[in-house]
């Protein structure tokens, strides 16, 4: 199922990462469409979740991803405090003054290394 759906989502992925991307480029993003933002990050790490459990099964692929993502949110709540900056209520909501969007930054990137690896 997985599969047949992996196309639809690459074409709104690149659709949504271009629109982005000239969005930014040219600095017309409304402070309302600043949510937008953070739902994109999102989407990347959800992507990046289709394409590990596509990789490695279901099981395995899950539980990487929520490895990843378990494991940078922690590191990220050792590391770091979002309370008092911009940065951390334009990524939508947190746990403990990190938001939950890092946690998807980190599976996006951690799936882009592993692509390119390959």
């Amino acid at each position: 199922m997985l599969e047949k759906n992996y196309k639809f989502l690459l074409w709104i992925y690149i659709f949504w990462f271009l629109g982005n991307v000239l969005l930014v480029s040219i600095n017309v993003i409304p402070p309302v469409l600043t949510t937008i933002q953070s739902l994109f990050l999102v989407f990347t790490g959800v992507f990046a979740a289709v394409f590990f459990i596509m990789q490695y099964g279901k099981w395995l692929g899950s539980a990487i991803t929520l490895l990843i993502f378990v494991v940078s949110t922690c590191i990220e709540w050792m590391q770091l405090s979002y309370t008092d900056e911009y940065v951390g209520s334009a990524l939508g909501g947190s746990i403990y003054g990190i938001p939950v969007t890092m946690g998807f930054i980190w599976v996006g990137m951690i799936a882009g290394t592993h692509i390119i690896a390959r």
